[in-house]
């Protein structure tokens, strides 16, 4: 089936940025949140993507990169062309982009007296239901047998582990996947040989190559240095936006040492509590580190990598979309982030939540029912915070 936007159909630029921007707003809960209100306006009501165009798009996106925000540049991309992909990011990223710098400021004018840590204590059953939830969805999405998908989770496992090393574990995972489905279907139908996928692992491993020779090189924080480490970032940025939390501890905070671990944890805080994608905490650290325009260099270099790619992918997913090797490896992808998100979703409960109190498993519970009902992640989360407002400001009275 023909996977072209029907041309009367297509939206201007000027519609797309503002049906961005208002995304960017209300887009509260990370990327698969996001990627539900997008499905919804522009698959669901407006036709302008087809439900096959729009599947194509969310698989890639998964490779590299914030899932939203790739999602976002396909869809302007599809719609309006390269030019129109960008606008649509942009637009999409404005909201909490100013969002981040305000909440910034607020913490660099007044970090002294401000006690925001005790907010991702309280949210943090929210996240970790909201995780586990994607992670299943990864799963389920999986057009494999049980037997395949348990097969490449556990060869793929010590990867995680042992090596934690996310760009092997995503080429090793989607690599086995794609070998044991076509061991299964028996036969091969695709027109291409197995070296098509050469052209991704050369974009692959040269990057994370990149990434480390940047961490032995720089030591010092000047703006030329936090420039490149940050365009390193974006070429090792896999798993969505919360795979960005271990890569910016270990680079920025335990190797570089350029912000203390207490403020790598508020630029978190802030990055969840702001609409649009977990991955603008790379805005926070540079407006934390250079003011504005860092806050600018940092939002367009990490993110950059991953646009580029993704461009590169979707040409090449549109020229062979019928070879079973493509779509096996980016479904063997799809496999890996699942086990990253629950890896991350583990050490959360470690680090935040254990031991697990009453309170954390009421929230925990409620957040994973009002999920599977169909809510936006935003509405525990709100509920949350406006609760702990509440009972904070009710406790200060006694």
């Amino acid at each position: 089936m023909s996977q072209k936007s029907n041309p009367k159909n297509l939206i201007t630029l000027r519609e797309l940025f503002f049906e961005f921007l208002k995304i960017g707003v209300i887009g509260f809960g990370g990327g698969l949140a996001i990627i539900a209100i997008i499905q919804n306006y522009f698959v669901n009501q407006k036709k302008l993507i087809s439900p096959n165009e729009f599947i194509t798009g969310t698989s890639l996106s998964q490779f590299i990169g914030a899932f939203a925000v790739n999602t976002t540049y396909y869809i302007g991309r599809k719609l309006n062309g390269i030019f129109g992909g960008i606008i649509s990011v942009i637009s999409f990223l404005l909201p909490s982009f100013f969002a981040v710098i305000i909440l910034t400021q607020i913490y660099k004018s007044h970090n002294e007296i401000l006690n925001i840590k005790p907010v991702i204590e309280g949210i943090m059953p929210v996240i970790v239901a909201v995780l586990l939830l994607i992670a299943l969805k990864f799963f389920v999405s999986s057009k494999s047998t049980p037997l395949i998908t348990i097969i490449t989770c556990l060869l793929t496992i010590p990867f995680l582990i042992f090596f934690e090393n996310h760009v092997l574990s995503i080429i090793i995972g989607g690599l086995i996947y794609t070998i044991l489905m076509q061991i299964h279907s028996k036969f091969s139908k695709n027109n291409l040989s197995f070296n098509t996928l050469i052209p991704l692992q050369g974009l692959l491993f040269p990057s994370a190559t990149f990434s480390q020779t940047i961490i032995i090189w720089f030591t010092t924080p000047t703006l030329i240095k936090f420039s490149l480490v940050c365009l390193g970032i974006g070429l090792i940025f896999f798993g969505g936006g919360y795979s960005l939390a271990p890569i910016i501890q270990y680079i920025i905070v335990q190797k570089l040492k350029w912000i203390s671990n207490d403020a790598f944890i508020i630029g978190m805080i802030i990055s969840q509590i702001t609409p649009g994608p977990f991955a603008v905490i790379v805005t926070f650290l540079g407006y934390y580190l250079y003011g504005i325009l860092g806050a600018i260099i940092s939002t367009v270099l990490v993110f950059l990598p991953s646009l580029i790619i993704m461009e590169l992918l979707i040409n090449f997913y549109d020229s062979y979309q019928r070879n079973p090797w493509i779509k096996n490896f980016v479904q063997g992808i799809g496999l890996v982030i699942g086990l990253m998100i629950i890896k991350l979703a583990v050490n959360y409960i470690g680090e935040f939540m254990w031991p697990i109190t009453p309170f954390e498993l009421f929230i925990f519970t409620a957040s994973l029912i009002l999920l599977t009902l169909g809510y936006s992640p935003a509405v525990p989360i709100l509920g949350t915070l406006i609760y702990l407002l509440i009972s904070n400001y009710l406790l200060s009275l006694f």
